[in-house]
């Protein structure tokens, strides 16, 4: 088996039906293989069901010389039922993803790395079709001919997890959607605006509609400027006078995250480079510090109002000294401090939090617990959303 030959890991399962239903699906593979996918089968309901679902392509890439990351993502590109093969891809790479986690093969980075990968296609894939469908409907005057996104002049932006390249296995997506409102396709500003938003919407749906296959990912669009007021797609001009007019510290973390996903990348580069001097201030006054500081401590009281009485139940993500905590402790520092230092501008967690501290702004000893204590609660948030 070409794609395990070190299985240096494997959940363990009682369960003697699942061990004889996978051996029997499985006659000519390994014993390891054979442990690996009993485990798994054994430990979450949702993983059992693909497997059995799965078998057939199981047994494909398991001998494939190929990478089955390539093979997933070429089957959604030569389909035509583009929403109900992102359903399948989406569940393809859930379980191989699964399958070299909980083999040992890959450490905590290159589980998230894949996922955030497949999101990243399928919201460029989910953009694509989304501006073909609305010009095939006539609904795009200016475009009949041309889907192209430079034109259209939309751009979208990872932020969260996504954009730190740390999405889990049932992570939402965090997008912020543009639209190039210095070039106007359509006849006029609030027909363009009519228009991108148009796209954004038949995009949202491709990917968070829950169907007969599923979804692909749960899309969260709420982290543009004052989301009570504006549309799910902004101009990017009028979302640069709101930035430096009325933007906040909360929304300057988030920024740290915030990288290219789909769209026009051009654009997308050049709205980031003017958020810039924004995101990474290079004088801090006292209030903005405080400000900054202010963030985590507040978070803080309203974890610390879920105290640690009993472990079951406990909120790895959002409890005391959670993930969110850890991120927060990092974010923070580099707020502070980033502007100053563009070595310090990371967007991954664990990167971040090993420059502040060879930059002497965290204790390595700090640095180094907090990074233990964030792979070991990212490996529980993964495993608890496997089971189900």
């Amino acid at each position: 088996m070409r794609q395990f030959k070190n299985i240096s890991n494997s959940p363990f399962t009682s369960d003697a039906a699942i061990i004889l239903e996978i051996r029997s699906l499985f006659p000519n593979f390994d014993e390891p293989v054979q442990k690996l996918i009993a485990g798994m089968a054994g430990c979450s309901p949702f993983l059992h069901d693909l497997v059995k679902k799965e078998v057939n392509w199981i047994k494909k890439v398991l001998k494939s010389e190929s990478s089955p990351e390539e093979t997933i993502t070429n089957e959604v590109l030569q389909s035509s039922n583009i929403s109900k093969s992102l359903r399948v891809a989406k569940a393809r790479i859930s379980l191989w993803t699964a399958l070299q986690d909980l083999s040992g093969n890959w450490k905590l980075e290159e589980v998230s790395k894949c996922l955030s990968e497949f999101a990243d296609f399928s919201v460029k894939i989910a953009l694509k079709y989304s501006i073909e469908s609305l010009i095939a409907d006539g609904k795009l005057s200016k475009l009949k001919n041309n889907s192209d996104a430079d034109q259209l002049g939309i751009f979208i932006l990872a932020m969260g997890k996504l954009g730190a390249w740390e999405l889990n296995y049932s992570s939402d997506i965090d997008l912020v959607c543009f639209f190039n409102d210095e070039r106007l396709i359509e006849n006029e500003f609030f027909e363009t605006r009519k228009a991108a938003i148009a796209v954004i919407k038949r995009m949202t749906k491709v990917l968070s509609e829950v169907t007969e296959n599923g979804y692909v990912f749960r899309t969260d669009l709420r982290l543009r400027p004052d989301p009570s007021v504006n549309p799910i797609c902004l101009g990017f001009e009028a979302a640069e006078r709101y930035y430096e007019a009325l933007g906040r510290t909360w929304e300057r973390a988030a920024y740290i995250k915030a990288r290219y996903c789909a769209g026009s990348e051009k654009l997308a580069v050049k709205f980031l480079s003017t958020l810039y001097p924004f995101v990474w201030r290079k004088y801090l006054d006292f209030a903005a510090i405080e400000e900054a500081h202010s963030i985590r401590v507040r978070y803080q009281k309203k974890a610390e109002s879920k105290s640690i009485s009993n472990i079951l139940g406990h909120d790895v993500k959002l409890g005391l000294g959670g993930i969110r905590d850890i991120e927060f402790f990092t974010q923070t520092r580099q707020l502070i401090v980033g502007g100053r230092d563009p070595d310090l501008q990371f967007s991954e967690t664990l990167v971040a939090l090993a420059k502040l501290a060879e930059k002497g702004w965290v204790s390595a000893n700090t640095a180094t617990k907090l990074s233990e204590h964030y792979r070991f609660l990212r490996k529980v948030e993964h495993l608890l959303q496997m089971v189900n």
